[in-house]
């Protein structure tokens, strides 16, 4: 959602943003704006969603470069092939802050109900530590963000959005697989989400971004 409310929504992941309610969002260009964290919604599910939206004050004249959400659900029994961004964390400092990585995969049919956190896009792209929170992409349009990355430290044991624990099979098919939450989940938080109010948005001058050097 654009510039029409004021600013523009940020989908990334809750334990990306974790308890912070004001942040810095740094763009490619990287420049640095102020932008305010939204509570977790309550609901029966919203709650535990491992997805967080951040408004973020239209300050400047220029457009921002925004992703089309899928407009339609994506048909995983057709083996789309996908996209996924994001920037992983390095194992060195760099000061031009970390790479951005982009990786191909497919999206796979294995989620016919969302996992704990609402996962519910699986796909083999790989997804490194980091890039939570990043686009997944077929074509030009945004069908997701990153989640969690293939290949844990340890193996877990995977339950569905009610707590009932996945079957063996299931199970062991997702420890090799990265997941996101889909464009539809983003669409339902993004539809009952409410613009900050000014008071609020008043408290992000007191937030100090700088800019990030060239």
């Amino acid at each position: 959602m654009g510039s029409d409310i004021g600013g523009y929504w940020i989908v990334t992941n809750r334990h990306v943003v974790q308890q912070q309610q004001q942040l810095c969002v740094v763009g490619a260009d990287k420049k640095a704006i102020a932008g305010l964290v939204l509570p977790a919604r309550k609901g029966k599910f919203s709650k535990d969603l491992d997805l967080a939206l951040v408004f973020l004050p239209c300050t400047s004249k220029e457009p921002f470069k925004l992703a089309p959400l899928a407009s339609q659900p994506v048909n995983t029994r057709l083996l789309p092939i996908v996209h996924s961004t994001g920037y992983p964390t390095p194992l060195k400092t760099n000061p031009d802050g970390p790479p951005y990585s982009e990786n191909e995969g497919l999206l796979l049919p294995l989620l016919k109900n969302p996992l704990e956190g609402g996962f519910d896009l699986a796909y083999t792209s790989g997804v490194q530590k980091g890039m939570s929170g990043g686009g997944v992409f077929i074509g030009g349009e945004l069908i997701g963000i990153n989640g969690t990355h293939a290949n844990p430290l340890w193996p877990g044991q995977w339950r569905d959005q009610d707590g009932k624990a996945v079957n063996e099979q299931l199970n062991n098919k997702l420890e090799l697989v990265s997941l996101g939450i889909s464009a539809a989940a983003i669409k339902v938080e993004l539809n009952a989400a409410v613009v900050p109010s000014a008071e609020r948005l008043n408290s992000l001058y007191l937030l100090k971004c700088n800019p990030v050097s060239p």
